[in-house]
């Protein structure tokens, strides 16, 4: 009778009978033995059997807690871990925090993570290795003036460690401070120089200090109806990081080209063309503003001036670049155009997945014009605007390949003989590229297909006119391989481009080099 009493009490209580203890234990022994034997899943197995008898079982619970993070099964583990941290008391214990903060750094949750490394600090505010790991947590969540308070924390617990100078350096870094970021590695370096890994990043900062110097050569054939033109394209270009926020480039372009006409009265020309412009860039964090200007002894004239801006930031998810130019383009040298322009350029990447578009606006300068309806020449500046917008989705990652659908518009206010100047020109295609690296060698190629119309007017009697639309699909090619051999790099590309009414070949070399 009393045994009875007893099992009916524990029924409602909800403690196990005799029965049940008996079976628990046992099932913990061999938990306990497989755990021992690091046979993890079969102690898994004895310990989730316990639960099945009692639920509430604390060790099995933490057993489970702790075997689950140990397979790397950390949802399992966090079910778990947060049903002991739901207990009294527990909510203090180091031990139990801990994990949990690294679960959820694992789970990519990064502001639980946060939430717990700074209660394991406040239990244990003296644990160096404690404020690491909230600084890479802050790091991870772009609470960067966060990671580096952190960080300065630990120097003033003990300033002779490395890498907590280190990562100070790595946050400016990540600020596009290299300047700053390399005074901080210089001091972690100070505290031990034969760190590989600090050394690395070092490198890497300096790296972004140095002159980047870059020549090439192009050879360009260009084939059209009325002319065909080759040429030979000399640049050159030298930049340098002058301080943490500024920039500087200068560049220069030599051209010798040949135009030979198709038309037999028409005589054939060679020129020289030069170019020479600046570059001046205030960068931050996620903006960069440049300034920039550029002028051609051969022609006496200004090439160029403008104003680009370039955004780059995360919401949620979601990396969103943006760039916005106004400018002006002397940009066919052969016949003396040039135009101001307005344009904006914004991509979103969401995990494999790209979506990007823009716009433009322009006027071109007054020049000679040919109005397609009414069949005469004027001249005139000219308005043209276009938009396009594309969608790409990266396939694999190593090596990258990606495809792209897209589609763009076009359109001028008026045509002109001397430049390429479409009525309501559509296109709508695909595109696909592919990167590998191999060692010191890299290759990438790309391509892509359009299926385009624009319109045109065709006279079918005096002041009448008929709307068509002529097809004018084209396809493009890239090639470019290059080798690196430090502090230079060896770069061979290519391009083809056609469509019916013109086509170019382009093929080039380039040295780069970081000094």
């Amino acid at each position: 009778m009393k045994k009875q009493i007893l099992l009916i009490l524990a029924l409602l209580i909800g403690f196990p009978t005799f029965s049940q203890q008996k079976k628990i234990e046992e099932y913990r022994a061999k938990g306990y033995e497989f755990k021992v034997a690091k046979t993890y899943d079969s102690a898994i197995f004895y310990y989730e059997k316990i639960l099945i008898e009692d639920s509430s079982d604390y060790d099995a619970n933490w057993e489970l807690a702790s075997l689950n993070f140990k397979e790397e099964n950390y949802k399992k583990s966090l079910v778990y871990y947060t049903f002991l941290y739901e207990k009294e008391d527990s909510i203090m214990d180091k031990e139990l925090i801990l994990p949990m903060a690294e679960i959820y750094l694992k789970l990519d949750k990064i502001k639980k993570a946060i939430s717990f490394y700074e209660q394991s600090i406040t239990i244990s505010p003296e644990e160096i290795p404690l404020y690491y790991k909230l600084a890479k947590a802050y790091s991870w969540d772009g609470k960067i003036n966060e990671a580096i308070k952190t960080y300065a924390d630990i120097i003033d617990m003990d300033s002779t460690l490395s890498e907590a100078w280190a990562g100070i350096g790595k946050m400016k870094y990540w600020q596009e401070k290299p300047h700053t970021a390399s005074w901080y590695y210089q001091k972690a370096l100070e505290m031990d120089p034969t760190n590989e890994e600090i050394l690395a990043e070092y490198k890497t900062v300096q790296n972004e200090l140095k002159y980047k110097l870059s020549a090439g050569l192009k050879a360009i054939e260009e084939l059209q109806d009325e002319f065909d033109i080759n040429a030979l394209i000399q640049k050159y270009s030298v930049e340098k990081r002058i301080t943490d926020n500024f920039n500087i480039q200068v560049n220069g372009l030599i051209d010798f080209s040949d135009r030979d006409f198709s038309a037999s009265d028409t005589s054939d020309g060679t020129r020289w063309y030069d170019s020479y412009w600046a570059k001046i860039s205030w960068i931050t964090n996620h903006h960069k503003i440049s300034l920039f200007g550029g002028a051609s002894y051969v022609e006496s004239r200004f090439t160029g001036y403008g104003i680009n801006y370039l955004a780059d930031f995360d919401i949620w998810k979601f990396k969103i670049k943006n760039s916005f130019t106004a400018k002006y383009d002397y940009f066919f040298y052969w016949n003396k155009v040039g135009r101001n322009s307005v344009s904006d350029n914004i991509s979103i990447k969401y995990k494999k997945f790209t979506l990007s578009g823009g716009g433009e606006y322009g006027i071109v300068d007054s020049v000679e014009l040919w109005d397609d309806y009414y069949k005469k020449y004027d001249k005139d500046e000219t308005i043209y605007y276009g938009f396009n917008v594309e969608l790409g989705y990266e396939i694999i990652s190593k090596p990258k390949i990606t495809v792209s659908a897209n589609y763009s518009f076009l359109d001028y206010q008026y045509k002109s003989p001397l430049y390429y100047s479409p009525f309501e020109r559509n296109l709508t295609g695909f595109s696909s590229t592919f990167y590998h690296k191999m060692g010191n060698f890299y290759v990438y190629a790309g391509g892509s297909y359009n299926i385009g119309t624009e319109t045109q007017y065709e006279e079918l009697t005096t002041d009448n006119f008929q709307r068509i639309l002529p097809t004018i699909d084209s396809w493009n090619a890239d090639l470019e391989i290059g080798y690196n051999l430090k502090p230079f790099t060896f770069i061979l590309n290519g391009n083809k481009f056609y469509n019916p009414y013109y086509e170019s070949l382009v093929v080039g070399f380039t040295i780069t080099a970081d000094l």
